[in-house]
């Protein structure tokens, strides 16, 4: 994989909060996964520098990339030791109900995100999947933790406001993902960078950054 990653600072405790709605009209309530914990040896951090973001449209649609190469964003790529580490939390969401299956796509929109911090995860798996995720500062620290379990098809999570409380606005950020099947095998697993704007309704996306 394409490296975008040197690891430095230390690690943090930090939980996620995620709404979920399935794209189909059904009557299924929103789920709040639960608070999970974890701690990552800090022996193996060195340093964190992110280049490169799949800027996204409110479609989910990519327009491009800012600020490098952002070809391994949101794809499946091999994780490091050290990456995976900032996965390696609880499982508190049962694996009975999972299947065997993969990842054909996940995304993040809009990318950047404006200072509201409403935003969407698009994720289509071709079986019920667990889905794991981090997100990291450049400092190394964990800010969120999350886990749900995905449905078979188009998965779309609306991200509770609350997730970005310490993203500090037009620094990137990165948010590692690994997918995992009822057996508890890693079938699908990757990064995308991502960044929020400090007001909203920018007139282009790219002032996010400046």
């Amino acid at each position: 994989m394409t490296n975008k990653l040197k690891i430095s600072g230390i690690v943090f405790l930090v939980s996620i909060t995620l709404f979920t709605c399935k794209k189909d009209d059904d009557s299924t309530p929103p789920v709040e996964p639960p608070v999970d914990t974890m701690t990552v040896d800090t022996s193996m951090i060195d340093t964190l520098s992110f280049t490169g973001v799949q800027m996204t449209d409110f479609n989910g649609a990519p327009i491009g990339c800012y600020g490098g190469d952002c070809n391994d964003d949101w794809t499946n790529t091999t994780l490091t030791t050290e990456e995976l580490e900032f996965l390696n939390f609880a499982n508190n969401l049962p694996f009975d109900n999972l299947g065997t299956g993969t990842v054909n796509f996940i995304t993040l929109y809009p990318n950047p995100i404006w200072n509201t911090g409403d935003a969407f995860l698009g994720i289509e798996t071709t079986a019920p999947l667990k889905y794991k995720s981090a997100i990291v500062n450049n400092l190394g620290e964990v800010l969120q933790t999350s886990e749900i379990n995905t449905n078979t098809g188009f998965n779309n999570y609306a991200i509770a406001n609350s997730v970005f409380d310490e993203v500090i606005r037009k620094e990137v950020h990165r948010l590692y993902y690994a997918f995992y099947q009822q057996d508890g095998t890693l079938v699908f697993s990757g990064y995308g960078d991502f960044s929020i704007c400090t007001q909203d309704n920018n007139p282009t996306l790219e002032t996010c950054f400046e």
